[in-house]
């Protein structure tokens, strides 16, 4: 997904054919998300994309338009444009998502609409765990107990993968924030800083 058409300055209307569509044939405008806007796209392109993105070639679509179209999508079904079941179906795919940000622009839907209906619906827990297991395997706690430092998008990363997972009742981060909070409980040093909400689920 490299930038192939632009407008021009001064000019407000570019057209660009577009060959008939199936499962396997999609688009994406703002490639790389250069441009302050939204996308809506056709019911066939948005579920041409959702089948590129949960398919093993999902990296063909940029990471920076991974993320918008997760942001898209849930912006587009919170104003009502589209149902949230594209929205959903779109972001499945992140169980396949190892880069940073998708991760954060689905975080920021995702832990809203965890908080507010999460705790009392099975059906949204077990889905949101479910999600988290790959991306939190990514940060699990090594055998040495001792956890590396990381670049800033990692850092972050980490972060999010330990609200995302320990809130929504994934074993392995539970587990986890247990041995930590246990470790450092009996030594005079702190949960390093980035890594405060192993606090939160550790006890």
């Amino acid at each position: 997904t490299t930038i192939s058409d632009w407008f021009e300055n001064g000019v407000a209307m570019k057209s660009i054919p577009a060959p008939t569509f199936t499962t396997s044939q999609w688009y994406v405008f703002n490639k790389q998300q250069r441009g302050y806007y939204r996308v809506h796209y056709s019911d066939n392109n948005w579920r041409a994309l959702s089948f590129a993105l949960n398919s093993d070639d999902y990296t063909r679509i940029h990471v920076m338009n991974r993320a918008q179209l997760i942001d898209d999508a849930f912006a587009l079904a919170i104003g009502g444009y589209v149902d949230y079941n594209l929205a959903f179906d779109i972001v499945k795919y992140l169980n396949r998502e190892n880069d940073f940000f998708p991760w954060y622009t689905a975080y920021r839907y995702l832990n809203s609409m965890y908080t507010i209906f999460g705790i009392k619906n099975q059906r949204i827990r077990e889905f949101f765990n479910k999600l988290s297991d790959k991306y939190y395997s990514k940060f699990k706690l090594p055998a040495n107990n001792i956890v590396p430092f990381d670049d800033l998008p990692e850092r972050y990363g980490r972060n999010y993968a330990i609200s995302f997972a320990c809130t929504s009742g994934n074993a392995q981060c539970l587990e986890d924030a247990h041995t930590l909070v246990k470790i450092y409980a009996n030594t005079d040093r702190k949960i390093p800083n980035g890594l405060e909400l192993y606090y939160c689920h550790g006890f």
